[in-house]
Protein backbone atom coordinates (compact mmCIF):
# COMPACT_ATOMS: atom_id res chain seq x y z
CA UNK A 1 0.00 0.00 0.00
CA UNK A 2 2.96 2.51 0.89
CA UNK A 3 4.59 1.48 -2.29
CA UNK A 4 1.28 2.72 -4.25
CA UNK A 5 1.00 5.45 -2.38
CA UNK A 6 4.74 6.54 -3.18
CA UNK A 7 4.11 6.34 -6.95
CA UNK A 8 0.72 8.28 -7.08
CA UNK A 9 3.02 10.95 -5.18
CA UNK A 10 5.48 10.56 -7.93
CA UNK A 11 3.56 10.73 -10.79
CA UNK A 12 1.70 13.58 -9.55
CA UNK A 13 4.86 15.64 -8.98
CA UNK A 14 5.83 14.73 -12.52
CA UNK A 15 3.84 17.87 -14.20
CA UNK A 16 5.29 19.94 -11.46
CA UNK A 17 8.80 18.76 -12.15
CA UNK A 18 8.60 19.10 -15.97
CA UNK A 19 7.08 22.92 -15.45
CA UNK A 20 10.25 23.62 -13.57
CA UNK A 21 12.48 22.56 -16.38
CA UNK A 22 13.85 25.91 -18.13
CA UNK A 23 13.16 26.86 -22.00
CA UNK A 24 16.22 27.53 -22.71
CA UNK A 25 19.28 25.49 -23.97
CA UNK A 26 22.28 27.26 -23.74
CA UNK A 27 24.65 26.18 -26.09
CA UNK A 28 27.33 28.55 -25.31
CA UNK A 29 27.70 27.76 -21.99
CA UNK A 30 26.76 23.75 -22.42
CA UNK A 31 27.94 22.94 -25.92
CA UNK A 32 27.23 19.16 -24.90
CA UNK A 33 23.71 19.96 -24.09
CA UNK A 34 20.86 17.74 -25.73
CA UNK A 35 17.96 19.16 -27.22
CA UNK A 36 15.64 18.73 -30.49
CA UNK A 37 13.06 20.77 -32.22
CA UNK A 38 9.65 20.08 -32.67
CA UNK A 39 9.50 17.94 -36.40
CA UNK A 40 7.54 19.99 -38.75
CA UNK A 41 7.34 23.32 -36.40
CA UNK A 42 8.12 26.69 -37.86
CA UNK A 43 11.53 28.14 -36.39
CA UNK A 44 11.81 31.78 -35.22
CA UNK A 45 15.42 32.88 -35.00
CA UNK A 46 16.82 36.28 -33.66
CA UNK A 47 19.95 36.99 -34.36
CA UNK A 48 22.58 39.76 -32.62
CA UNK A 49 25.27 41.05 -34.78
CA UNK A 50 28.53 41.07 -32.58
CA UNK A 51 28.27 44.66 -31.14
CA UNK A 52 30.09 47.00 -28.48
CA UNK A 53 27.57 49.90 -26.69
CA UNK A 54 25.18 49.71 -29.44
CA UNK A 55 21.78 47.45 -29.79
CA UNK A 56 20.42 45.90 -32.86
CA UNK A 57 19.10 42.83 -33.28
CA UNK A 58 17.53 40.60 -36.96
CA UNK A 59 14.06 38.64 -36.60
CA UNK A 60 13.38 35.73 -38.86
CA UNK A 61 10.57 34.00 -39.49
CA UNK A 62 9.97 31.73 -42.76
CA UNK A 63 10.34 34.55 -45.33
CA UNK A 64 9.37 37.39 -43.16
CA UNK A 65 12.44 39.59 -41.37
CA UNK A 66 12.19 42.02 -38.29
CA UNK A 67 15.14 44.09 -37.03
CA UNK A 68 14.61 45.97 -33.82
CA UNK A 69 17.11 49.41 -34.18
CA UNK A 70 20.40 48.97 -35.93
CA UNK A 71 23.45 50.34 -34.31
CA UNK A 72 25.77 53.43 -34.83
CA UNK A 73 26.97 54.22 -38.22
CA UNK A 74 30.23 52.34 -37.86
CA UNK A 75 28.79 49.16 -36.22
CA UNK A 76 26.02 49.54 -38.88
CA UNK A 77 28.42 49.03 -41.47
CA UNK A 78 31.15 47.01 -39.78
CA UNK A 79 28.69 44.17 -38.10
CA UNK A 80 25.18 44.56 -38.90
CA UNK A 81 25.68 44.63 -42.38
CA UNK A 82 27.84 41.74 -42.64
CA UNK A 83 25.45 39.93 -40.52
CA UNK A 84 22.46 40.45 -43.08
CA UNK A 85 24.80 39.36 -46.12
CA UNK A 86 26.02 36.69 -44.02
CA UNK A 87 21.96 35.97 -43.86
CA UNK A 88 21.14 35.97 -47.43
CA UNK A 89 18.42 38.83 -46.37
CA UNK A 90 17.96 41.61 -48.46
CA UNK A 91 14.75 43.12 -47.51
CA UNK A 92 13.42 44.10 -43.91
CA UNK A 93 9.56 43.73 -44.00
CA UNK A 94 9.62 46.17 -40.97
CA UNK A 95 12.29 47.98 -38.70
CA UNK A 96 11.74 49.11 -35.60
CA UNK A 97 13.20 51.91 -33.53
CA UNK A 98 13.28 51.73 -29.58
CA UNK A 99 14.82 55.22 -29.06
CA UNK A 100 15.83 58.19 -31.39
CA UNK A 101 19.64 57.80 -30.33
CA UNK A 102 22.33 57.63 -33.02
CA UNK A 103 23.49 53.78 -31.09
CA UNK A 104 19.98 52.67 -31.83
CA UNK A 105 18.65 54.50 -35.01
CA UNK A 106 21.13 56.14 -37.56
CA UNK A 107 22.60 52.45 -38.17
CA UNK A 108 19.44 51.96 -40.56
CA UNK A 109 20.62 54.72 -43.00
CA UNK A 110 23.46 51.99 -44.06
CA UNK A 111 21.53 49.42 -44.76
CA UNK A 112 21.11 50.80 -48.59
CA UNK A 113 22.76 48.32 -51.18
CA UNK A 114 22.70 45.53 -48.76
CA UNK A 115 18.35 45.37 -47.67
CA UNK A 116 15.95 47.24 -48.35
CA UNK A 117 13.21 48.01 -45.86
CA UNK A 118 9.36 48.21 -46.09
CA UNK A 119 8.19 50.09 -43.27
CA UNK A 120 10.37 51.88 -40.01
CA UNK A 121 8.58 52.20 -37.16
CA UNK A 122 9.26 54.47 -34.13
CA UNK A 123 8.75 54.93 -31.05
CA UNK A 124 9.09 58.69 -30.55
CA UNK A 125 7.62 61.95 -32.77
CA UNK A 126 9.35 62.20 -35.99
CA UNK A 127 10.33 65.36 -34.83
CA UNK A 128 12.31 64.79 -31.11
CA UNK A 129 15.34 65.71 -31.70
CA UNK A 130 18.48 66.01 -34.73
CA UNK A 131 18.70 62.31 -34.79
CA UNK A 132 15.46 61.08 -35.73
CA UNK A 133 14.55 64.06 -38.03
CA UNK A 134 18.01 62.77 -40.21
CA UNK A 135 16.79 59.12 -40.54
CA UNK A 136 13.53 60.50 -41.31
CA UNK A 137 15.36 61.98 -44.11
CA UNK A 138 17.12 59.39 -45.47
CA UNK A 139 13.80 57.20 -45.11
CA UNK A 140 12.22 59.50 -47.26
CA UNK A 141 14.54 59.96 -49.99
CA UNK A 142 14.46 56.15 -50.40
CA UNK A 143 10.35 56.05 -50.60
CA UNK A 144 10.70 54.21 -46.78
CA UNK A 145 7.55 55.43 -45.02
CA UNK A 146 8.11 55.91 -41.12
CA UNK A 147 5.09 55.85 -38.76
CA UNK A 148 5.18 56.40 -34.72
CA UNK A 149 3.74 53.22 -32.88
CA UNK A 150 1.41 53.61 -29.74
CA UNK A 151 2.08 51.74 -26.31
CA UNK A 152 -0.47 48.45 -26.48
CA UNK A 153 0.40 48.23 -30.46
CA UNK A 154 0.84 44.47 -31.99
CA UNK A 155 3.08 43.24 -34.43
CA UNK A 156 3.09 40.50 -36.20
CA UNK A 157 6.24 38.01 -37.58
CA UNK A 158 4.60 35.00 -38.73
CA UNK A 159 2.91 33.39 -36.17
CA UNK A 160 4.43 35.06 -33.71
CA UNK A 161 3.18 38.88 -31.69
CA UNK A 162 5.47 41.36 -30.66
CA UNK A 163 3.76 43.95 -28.41
CA UNK A 164 4.80 47.25 -27.87
CA UNK A 165 5.28 48.68 -24.51
CA UNK A 166 6.28 52.15 -23.53
CA UNK A 167 5.66 54.73 -20.86
CA UNK A 168 4.96 58.17 -22.38
CA UNK A 169 5.49 61.11 -19.71
CA UNK A 170 7.17 64.87 -20.62
CA UNK A 171 9.22 64.16 -17.20
CA UNK A 172 11.01 60.95 -18.55
CA UNK A 173 14.54 60.43 -20.17
CA UNK A 174 14.82 59.99 -23.55
CA UNK A 175 15.77 56.38 -22.83
CA UNK A 176 13.20 55.70 -19.89
CA UNK A 177 10.57 56.89 -23.36
CA UNK A 178 12.14 53.33 -24.65
CA UNK A 179 9.35 51.38 -26.99
CA UNK A 180 9.78 47.71 -25.26
CA UNK A 181 8.76 45.17 -27.36
CA UNK A 182 7.40 41.59 -26.53
CA UNK A 183 7.33 39.00 -27.90
CA UNK A 184 5.52 35.63 -27.81
CA UNK A 185 6.18 32.56 -29.93
CA UNK A 186 3.76 29.32 -28.71
CA UNK A 187 4.71 28.99 -24.72
CA UNK A 188 8.13 31.02 -25.33
CA UNK A 189 9.02 35.06 -24.94
CA UNK A 190 11.42 37.54 -25.15
CA UNK A 191 11.62 41.01 -24.45
CA UNK A 192 13.72 43.96 -25.97
CA UNK A 193 14.13 46.81 -23.67
CA UNK A 194 16.00 49.34 -25.15
CA UNK A 195 17.49 51.61 -22.57
CA UNK A 196 14.94 51.88 -20.23
CA UNK A 197 15.98 53.29 -16.72
CA UNK A 198 15.59 53.38 -12.99
CA UNK A 199 12.28 55.42 -13.74
CA UNK A 200 10.74 53.47 -16.51
CA UNK A 201 11.00 50.18 -14.80
CA UNK A 202 9.36 51.56 -11.41
CA UNK A 203 6.82 52.51 -13.77
CA UNK A 204 6.34 48.90 -15.60
CA UNK A 205 6.80 47.30 -12.29
CA UNK A 206 3.90 49.06 -10.47
CA UNK A 207 1.91 49.14 -13.63
CA UNK A 208 2.47 46.12 -15.72
CA UNK A 209 1.33 45.80 -19.06
CA UNK A 210 -1.66 43.77 -20.12
CA UNK A 211 0.82 41.45 -21.52
CA UNK A 212 3.07 41.09 -18.58
CA UNK A 213 6.88 41.80 -18.22
CA UNK A 214 7.67 37.98 -17.66
CA UNK A 215 9.96 36.46 -20.48
CA UNK A 216 12.15 33.68 -21.21
CA UNK A 217 15.02 35.65 -22.06
CA UNK A 218 15.66 39.07 -22.10
CA UNK A 219 17.55 41.95 -23.53
CA UNK A 220 19.27 43.53 -20.47
CA UNK A 221 18.26 48.14 -20.43
CA UNK A 222 21.10 49.73 -21.92
CA UNK A 223 24.17 47.95 -22.73
CA UNK A 224 23.82 46.50 -18.93
CA UNK A 225 24.59 50.49 -17.62
CA UNK A 226 21.12 50.45 -16.29
CA UNK A 227 20.88 49.26 -12.19
CA UNK A 228 17.82 46.55 -12.35
CA UNK A 229 15.18 47.79 -10.10
CA UNK A 230 14.48 44.40 -7.94
CA UNK A 231 10.88 44.16 -8.37
CA UNK A 232 11.35 45.26 -12.21
CA UNK A 233 13.57 42.13 -12.46
CA UNK A 234 10.78 39.92 -10.32
CA UNK A 235 8.70 40.65 -12.82
CA UNK A 236 10.92 39.30 -15.82
CA UNK A 237 12.26 36.50 -14.05
CA UNK A 238 14.64 35.99 -17.29
CA UNK A 239 16.52 32.27 -17.58
CA UNK A 240 19.30 34.31 -19.78
CA UNK A 241 20.00 37.36 -20.78
CA UNK A 242 22.05 39.20 -23.30
CA UNK A 243 24.09 42.24 -22.78
CA UNK A 244 25.18 44.49 -26.08
CA UNK A 245 28.75 45.40 -24.24
CA UNK A 246 31.54 43.93 -23.66
CA UNK A 247 31.41 42.39 -20.24
CA UNK A 248 33.91 45.05 -18.64
CA UNK A 249 32.06 47.71 -19.15
CA UNK A 250 29.54 46.45 -17.59
CA UNK A 251 30.80 44.47 -14.71
CA UNK A 252 27.75 45.39 -12.15
CA UNK A 253 25.28 44.15 -14.31
CA UNK A 254 26.83 40.45 -15.21
CA UNK A 255 27.94 40.94 -11.23
CA UNK A 256 24.10 41.04 -10.45
CA UNK A 257 22.98 38.72 -12.46
CA UNK A 258 25.44 36.47 -11.56
CA UNK A 259 23.80 36.98 -8.21
CA UNK A 260 20.36 36.20 -9.40
CA UNK A 261 21.98 32.53 -10.79
CA UNK A 262 20.83 34.14 -14.71
CA UNK A 263 23.26 32.98 -17.00
CA UNK A 264 24.19 36.04 -19.25
CA UNK A 265 25.95 36.22 -23.15
CA UNK A 266 27.73 39.70 -24.26
CA UNK A 267 27.30 40.45 -28.11
CA UNK A 268 31.02 41.27 -28.16
CA UNK A 269 32.98 39.23 -29.83
CA UNK A 270 30.29 37.12 -30.42
CA UNK A 271 27.12 37.15 -32.61
CA UNK A 272 24.35 35.76 -30.71
CA UNK A 273 21.79 33.03 -32.65
CA UNK A 274 18.48 32.81 -30.44
CA UNK A 275 16.25 29.94 -31.74
CA UNK A 276 12.52 29.05 -30.85
CA UNK A 277 9.99 26.48 -32.02
CA UNK A 278 7.72 27.93 -29.30
CA UNK A 279 8.37 25.20 -26.96
CA UNK A 280 12.14 25.45 -26.30
CA UNK A 281 14.92 28.36 -27.37
CA UNK A 282 18.54 26.90 -27.90
CA UNK A 283 21.16 30.07 -27.99
CA UNK A 284 24.75 29.68 -29.65
CA UNK A 285 27.10 31.28 -31.29
CA UNK A 286 26.83 31.89 -34.93
CA UNK A 287 30.47 32.64 -35.48
CA UNK A 288 29.81 35.84 -38.10
CA UNK A 289 32.17 38.34 -36.57
CA UNK A 290 35.74 38.39 -37.76
CA UNK A 291 38.54 37.74 -36.26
Amino acid sequence: MKRLLCLLMLLCLLPVIALGEGKVVNLMDDPDAEWSFEEGAEILEIVYPSLQGADACILRMGDQVMMIDCATDDQSQSSVVPTLRRLGITHVDIAFNSHPHDDHLTGFEYLEGTATIGKLLVSSPLDENYVIRRTVRVMESLSVPVEQVQDGDVLTLGDATLTVIQRQRSDLTGNDRSGVLKLVYGDCSFISFGDVENRAQTMLAEDPPACGLHADIMKYPHHGHAKLREDFFNAVSPELAIITAAQFRAKDAFAYMGKKNVPTLSTYRHTLRLRTDGHIWVVDDLGLQEE
